[in-house]
């Protein structure tokens, strides 16, 4: 026999259980929607980076005397060629991401290692950093790094 007033209850503990199920399933979908926006636009940076890469890949084996070492951004100077323009800030892509490429010498030690500190200044290779950051919920950056040779004047 069941008693009176017991079917109000389990009415109210079944709207209370799917209250909360509604509740933490709203949280999800905020939280995948952050995460799916975040990647979007990670992958968006990450692909403005590799395009520079590739830009001065072609500048290095056009004309490897146009790299110096420094902070630039690059412009296109005719339909397959760019240049590299001295910046201290980079450029600016879709208002939201700000993309910078540094140049640094390379320093050597006395067996040809690659070393930050300390060594010699190896005049036939260069490192490029390009760095693409935005600011969308929190500070965010994407940044490759590659070394250049002047492989065409090596003995």
């Amino acid at each position: 026999m069941i008693r009176r007033g017991s079917l109000i209850i389990e009415v109210l503990l079944s709207a209370g259980l799917i209250a909360v199920f509604a509740l933490f399933l709203s949280g999800l979908l905020v939280v995948t929607s952050k995460t799916n926006r975040l990647a979007k636009e990670e992958s968006q940076a990450a692909a403005y980076a590799q395009q520079n890469m590739e830009q001065l890949v072609a500048i290095k084996n056009t004309k490897w005397s146009d790299l110096s070492t420094g902070t630039f951004y690059i412009s296109k100077s005719g339909p397959t060629s760019y240049g590299l323009n001295a910046t201290p800030t980079g450029d600016t892509l879709d208002g939201l991401y700000h993309r910078l490429i540094t140049i640094t010498e390379v320093r050597r030690d006395a067996s040809q290692n690659i070393v930050t500190t300390g060594g010699t200044v190896n005049g036939k290779s260069l490192q490029a950093n390009v760095t693409v950051s935005w600011s969308d919920n929190g500070n965010h950056q994407v940044m490759l790094v590659n070394y250049f040779t002047n492989w065409k004047d090596l003995p």
